[in-house]
């Protein structure tokens, strides 16, 4: 390789771009190689490239929940649906995953019982109250 350091600025500054180019030139040559050979066998093997290129998946049935945490192409994980209410306070739900809230297990060193927090049951005695 050639010294360097003999040459001016200017000199260095005008070979950087000539590489530049001749770079751009060469990678875009051999993609344009690649390419031809690539749409060649797969037409030998009765395909368009563009078969060949990778696909979104299609979206299942099931419904998804939009994350800000799931990268691109990976569906969302759907959040569990909750099992148990707090009969003190509606708003505060469990989903039966986890470690226990502070309610329910005050509920159950009371001696309750953990169906009587389910809110399918909760939703049953509301229903027989309502039509009494």
């Amino acid at each position: 390789m050639a010294d360097l350091k003999s040459h001016s600025l200017t000199d260095l500054q005008r070979l950087a771009r000539s590489l530049e180019r001749e770079i751009a030139k060469r990678t875009e040559s051999t993609a344009s190689k690649v390419l031809k050979e690539a749409t060649k066998l797969a037409r030998a093997a009765g395909l368009e490239l563009s078969d060949l290129i990778a696909k979104p998946p299609k979206a299942t049935r099931a419904k998804q929940v939009k994350t800000d945490t799931a990268p691109e192409g990976v569906p969302a994980k759907r959040k569990a649906r909750a099992k148990f209410a707090n009969p003190a306070d509606p708003s505060q739900k469990w989903t039966g995953r986890g470690r226990k809230p502070r309610w329910v297990e005050a509920h159950l060193a009371a001696g309750g019982q953990i169906e009587d927090l389910s809110i399918s049951k909760q939703r049953a005695a509301a229903k027989d109250a309502a039509k009494a």
